[in-house]
């Protein structure tokens, strides 16, 4: 459960991931989906109730999940390569580029971010996540800020990232994305899954 204040914005919440299973959370905005992606990143703490994997708390793997927000979140003043390798240290940039190209932005390792697209950024992103080489992905809504030619790409390089059998749980309004694409749909009102 998560409270602030007198609003509790989580409720209960049950939910037991699988590894290797893609989970699509879908609601209204406000219902609670973005609140729960934050505790699991470790970003919130639960006021009631535990974290927890099959091995313990979710604490100690902390390090081994990476969430995706709903923008890139890129630094201008870094070229594509440097953002991708950012919190990387030795020998780093084989590491980037293969993450680079695993996201099909091979060839775009020396632009600036200004010379990309809002999916081609999205995708840095990702690649700048994979870097860390995560077990859990989360995304918060990772299509919401991008015009519509550029969500399937994105939606693309997630969906590959499942076929890999990477553990995520996506946040999305993409309803048919979430049904086509996901091991299972936890559908969320008020702060409760429902379904």
């Amino acid at each position: 459960e998560r409270s602030f204040g007198e609003r509790q914005v989580l409720k209960g919440i049950d939910l037991h991931i699988p590894a290797g299973q893609f989970v699509a959370v879908v609601g209204r905005s406000g219902c609670g989906k973005s609140t729960l992606l934050r505790l699991l990143a470790g970003l919130d703490q639960p006021s009631r109730g535990r974290l927890n994997t099959g091995h313990g708390p979710l604490e100690a793997v902390r390090d081994d999940i990476r969430l995706m927000f709903q923008d890139a979140r890129l630094l201008p003043w870094k070229r594509v390569i440097d953002n991708v390798g950012l919190g990387l240290s030795g020998n780093w940039r084989q590491q980037a580029e293969e993450a680079l190209a695993a996201v099909g932005l091979g060839e775009r390792a020396h632009d600036w971010p200004a010379a990309l697209s809002g999916g081609q950024k999205q995708r840095v992103a990702i690649a700048r996540a994979l870097c860390m080489h995560p077990s859990v992905m989360l995304f918060d809504e990772p299509t919401s800020a991008l015009d519509p030619q550029m969500v399937g790409e994105v939606l693309e390089t997630i969906c590959s990232l499942a076929q890999e059998g990477m553990t995520m749980l996506i946040v999305t309004h993409e309803m048919q994305f979430a049904r086509d694409i996901s091991s299972r749909v936890a559908f969320m009102h008020n702060g409760v899954i429902l379904e």
